[in-house]
């Protein structure tokens, strides 16, 4: 018998979500976890917004790039990526993990470090697609607490 998200003790952590800027350089796009519902299961775990923290503007409301420097300034506990299409936990892995693993400056961050860099989800989303995403972001942010199981029912 699984134990319900709610009674779970999970620390409090920070996080950015962000969107590859294809460069090779670190550049990314800033997005800020919010009230939308793109940003539903960030807020259901309680997960803060480390750029709002930090007066960066998202990338949607007119700001620009900002680079791995930037991210080691602020110092997240995890990162979520975005990124559009179909992605498979090995392509996520090979090419958004393994770039930031092996890049100087990205190397450094606390969440790289940690293994705290997931799939920061879909951006739109009903309520299936909600706990999907609920479920990857629990599991990925929180392995010791949630590890592979299921975390709600998929039966009829």
């Amino acid at each position: 018998m699984s134990v319900p998200l709610a009674l779970r003790t999970i620390p409090s952590l920070t996080a950015v979500r962000l969107q590859p800027g294809g460069d090779a350089a670190g550049v990314v796009y800033p997005y800020h976890i919010g009230d939308g519902t793109q940003s539903n299961h960030w807020n259901d775990l309680q997960v803060g917004d480390a750029l709002a923290k930090n007066v960066t503007t998202d990338a949607q409301a007119g700001g620009g790039t900002i680079d791995y420097e930037t991210l080691l300034e602020i110092g997240p506990d995890a990162i979520a990526v975005r990124i559009r299409g179909e992605i498979t936990d090995e392509y996520f892995r090979e090419n958004v993990v393994s770039h930031m693993e092996g890049h100087d400056v990205a190397s450094q961050l606390r969440a790289v470090k940690e293994g705290r860099v997931v799939y920061g989800g879909l951006t739109y989303q009903g309520p299936t697609i909600h706990l999907f995403q609920l479920e990857r972001a629990a599991q990925g942010l929180y392995p010791d607490a949630f590890g592979d199981e299921p975390l709600f029912d998929r039966g009829a």
